[in-house]
């Protein structure tokens, strides 16, 4: 087995585990950049994800 070849089961066995377990990852409300404190972007703001154009619903 070749490293690639084992390096894609180990991910594809966690990813399994993760969604056994209905894992769902902690959601930041903060995101910091920098090991000091109030430095980095701010708030986490959800964005708009426009539509793709051609999945795009047309009157």
């Amino acid at each position: 087995m070749s490293a690639e070849d084992l390096n894609a089961h180990a991910w594809t066995v966690y990813g399994q585990r993760q969604l056994t377990r209905a894992f769902v990852p902690p959601v930041p409300r903060r995101m910091n950049w920098a090991p000091w404190e109030g430095v980095g972007p701010g708030p986490v703001r959800p964005r708009a994800v426009p539509a793709h154009p051609a999945r795009a619903v047309l009157p």
